[in-house]
């Protein structure tokens, strides 16, 4: 019973695998918030990296602008923005039923 379970865990997380590797739009995405990264730490020892850990993208919301015209914006609300129009939409609506039934929820 426990190798069934395993390997249906393992089934849905090379099923979630296979939708994220197909997606065209999600590397433009992640590529922006490379380049915004890039730019903000530009002239730092951490400037210029060519790849960055997934774990921080939770954390865009809290980096928050501290002009006062732009208060209460984060450095999420720049990537968005930053984003081509056609990536806003990262998932198409089959992608987003597979990422749901791979990851267990319907």
């Amino acid at each position: 019973q426990t190798a069934g379970v395993v390997t249906r865990e393992l089934l849905r997380m090379r099923d979630c695998a296979v939708v994220l590797r197909a997606n065209v739009r999600l590397p433009m995405v992640l590529n922006t918030v490379l380049q915004v990264g890039n730019h903000l730490n530009d002239g730092t020892n951490k400037g210029n990296f060519s790849n960055f850990a997934v774990s921080t993208l939770p954390q865009l919301h809290q980096f928050k602008a501290t002009a006062a015209k732009l208060q209460g914006l984060s450095l999420l609300h720049y990537v968005v923005a930053a984003v081509p129009a056609e990536c806003h939409q990262i998932f198409d609506e089959e992608e987003q039923q597979m990422m749901r039934w791979a990851s267990g929820r319907k």
